[in-house]
């Protein structure tokens, strides 16, 4: 969580394992210690070259006032 904005962030790891240049969408839910999810974000990675792998941060579009985790909920892969 960014301590100003009090927005939830997840830094991501996107490896691209097929043999084209791909475009990678990544929705993430954060979510309360009680499970329900108090917020939800998403990445856009760019042509991802074959076998690169990129780190991102996907960050939460509701401020939240505990502490949070994350998890992947879609992947979209856009071949080039």
């Amino acid at each position: 969580m960014d301590s100003t904005t009090r927005l939830p962030t997840a830094g991501l790891e996107i490896h691209n394992h097929t043999s084209k240049a791909s475009t990678y969408s990544v929705t993430v839910e954060f979510d309360a210690p009680n499970g329900i999810r108090v917020s939800e974000g998403a990445a856009l990675s760019l042509t991802v070259a074959s076998g690169q792998t990129v780190k991102t941060t996907a960050g939460g579009s509701d401020q939240v006032t505990q502490k949070v985790t994350c998890k992947v909920t879609k992947v979209n892969r856009i071949a080039g």
